[in-house]
């Protein structure tokens, strides 16, 4: 352990009499097994979730969107400003303590990082924040820790054990790193009830997602394969021909119908070079004899391709509505304006995804104002006497008048 960790680890023992635990073979984290730390098969789906929540913002555009919109509002701060939020003291407080704190918003940066900050917690459920101090007792940063490494100790009633957290390669491994609880500031996103971890924002469109994403893969193939133009070429084969001279002739004729003149710079000469296969080959049909018995000459006629059963996409149409649904942002949001089909249902998305956004800032405030309360018990003052909070701008300047309007809007329908 650092000596930075000792001395407040010191502190914190001086400040707070000893706590006996109720929890029962789990005051040594080393020696817990997976199964007690985190629930049978709870781990698994902790990291299957996040695999999925990385593939859908890498490879889905709706939930990229949903994330960055999200983040985008929660962070959003005035007009010239780079920190979304400010700090409301009580008339007395000390003006030591409100330069400390406001120093250490501006020394760790967490205006330009609450978007960061809260897009990774509302992409995993998580976000774990290591906080950093230098030799002045002072909170330099807060240090981004890998979600898939770091575990929450906890005893039989959902009471942080010593060490807190620990930090393990992959589950079951000895623990690389151990953390007491003023070490890590751990972000639950939608957190549930007795639940150890955050749930993800993505958790039910990615069940939505596997579900649309092979039927957007097969209409993909299929537009390729089946969704073009072809030619048949009808190539004239003489009577007298055997099979092989057949076959040869025809061969012969689909290699110089698909290749082109190249010139070959080496040898100074123009030379035939086969083109790939590709969507638009064509079919060869040998012709010998007409109806009336004699050779029919070749010809070229155009397949169409009318594929009437590739404009058949509801079930794709459905899925993806229920994807939208699942991301909990209004439609116009993620560029589907044509989705919405009033003015009133809007208003009422938009303010409830404003009523989200503050309980996502709510969220964001709880993690800051544990930082806020680290360091001003370092410097010798008791956050609950001070009396400060975090408060975030509007989340929409249109939120009134969206309620406005929608009230308008239904007082109309009622008369």
């Amino acid at each position: 352990m650092s000596t930075i960790a000792e001395r407040v680890a010191r502190l914190f023992r001086r400040a707070q009499p000893p706590r006996q635990t109720s929890a029962v073979g789990l005051e040594s984290a080393d020696a817990v097994g997976l199964s007690a730390l985190c629930g049978e098969g709870a781990s698994e789906s902790r990291f299957e979730m996040y695999d999925d929540a990385d593939r859908l913002d890498a490879e889905c555009p709706e939930a990229a969107a949903a994330l960055d919109a999200i983040a985008s509002l929660v962070s959003a701060a005035a007009e010239g400003e780079d920190v979304p939020f400010r700090i409301e003291w009580e008339t007395g407080a000390p003006p030591a303590a409100r330069s400390a704190l406001g120093d250490l918003v501006r020394r760790a940066r967490l205006g330009p990082k609450s978007f960061a900050i809260a897009r990774d917690a509302a992409r995993y459920g998580d976000n774990f924040l290591e906080v950093v101090l230098d030799e002045a007792m002072q909170v330099v940063r807060l240090k981004h820790l890998p979600v898939r490494q770091l575990f929450r100790e906890e005893g039989a009633h959902g009471e942080l054990l010593d060490p807190a957290f620990t930090q393990r390669p992959y589950p079951g491994a000895a623990p690389l790193v151990t953390f007491h609880a003023w070490q890590i500031v751990h972000l639950r996103w939608g957190h549930e009830g007795e639940r150890r971890y955050g749930r993800s924002h993505l958790s039910v469109a990615r069940t939505v997602w596997k579900r649309l994403r092979p039927l957007e893969e097969s209409m993909r193939v299929a537009r390729l394969e089946r969704g073009y133009d072809k030619l048949v070429h009808y190539v004239e084969i003489p009577p007298e021909a055997g099979r092989e001279d057949a076959q040869r002739r025809l061969d012969d004729y689909r290699r110089r119908m698909g290749s082109r003149l190249v010139y070959n710079p080496d040898s100074g000469a123009y030379e035939l070079r086969r083109q790939g296969m590709n969507v638009r080959t064509d079919f060869y049909v040998p012709v010998s004899r007409g109806e009336s018995g004699g050779v029919t000459g070749g010809d070229v006629k155009l397949l169409a391709a009318d594929n009437a059963q590739l404009a058949h996409i509801a079930d794709v149409d459905y899925l993806h509505r229920q994807l939208l649904c699942a991301l909990r942002v209004p439609a116009a949001f993620l560029g589907f304006e044509k989705d919405v089909n009033a003015r009133a249902t809007l208003s009422e998305q938009y303010a409830e995804f404003a009523r989200a956004i503050r309980r996502a800032q709510g969220t964001l405030s709880a993690a800051y104002r544990q930082v806020f309360d680290l360091q001003l018990q370092l410097l010798g003052y008791d956050p609950a006497a001070l009396g400060y909070r975090i408060v975030w701008p509007e989340v929409r300047v249109e939120e009134a008048q969206a309620r406005a309007e929608a009230e308008l809007l239904r007082a109309r329908a009622e008369r």
